[in-house]
């Protein structure tokens, strides 16, 4: 009721791949325009929407049943899209390394940081549909804490790796991207 007619609201899944698309490209046009990042990579934009997900709630406030298991899940992936938390996060692109190659990364956590998420997103090389494991490239992500405590997320399935550290220890954390194995390559990261 009241307002031009315009403009209309819908909800529900059917809108998830609209909505996407239009996070999508406010996501390219903040980073060419505001962040001087004048070729963004497909790897660094799924990778930055996918550490900016906010979890969601499961049907009927159940934590259990559909998107109430922890994200990621089948149900609503890495969570709902988050433009504001995505259009500051920090990341490298079309970073690049070869079998038995490492890149590592250093950064700072203030005191009281409420969460830290880190993602690793890559483009596979092009599989065989004749083979069991399509994972060409096997890209895998380590964490050192300020304490010296490591956190490795290592899988031969997946090219799109998070992990998240709710109240993360003030000071310095490193970040490290391995090349496992990569068989076609070398292979560029986000």
């Amino acid at each position: 009721s009241g307002g031009s007619g315009d403009y209309t609201f819908m909800s529900g899944t059917s809108m998830a791949t609209p909505v996407s698309a239009g996070a999508v490209a406010l996501l390219l046009q903040h980073l060419i325009e505001n962040v001087n990042h004048t070729n963004p990579s497909s790897a660094l934009v799924k990778g930055i929407l996918a550490t900016s997900a906010v979890d969601m709630m499961g049907q009927y406030n159940d934590v259990t049943n559909g998107a109430g298991e922890t994200a990621p899940n089948n149900h609503e992936g890495w969570g709902r899209i988050h433009l504001l938390d995505a259009a500051s996060a920090s990341f490298v692109d079309r970073e690049s390394l070869s079998t038995g190659e490492e890149r590592g990364w250093s950064i700072n956590v203030p005191a009281a940081a409420p969460t830290m998420q880190i993602m690793l997103s890559y483009n596979d090389a092009t599989s065989s549909p004749i083979v069991s494991a399509n994972l060409v490239n096997d890209v895998d992500l380590s964490i050192k804490d300020p304490s010296g405590t490591w956190t490795n997320l290592s899988d031969s399935i997946n090219n799109l790796k998070g992990l998240t550290f709710t109240s993360p220890a003030q000071g310095v954390w490193e970040i490290h991207v391995v090349g496992t194995s990569v068989a076609i390559g070398p292979q560029f990261f986000s």
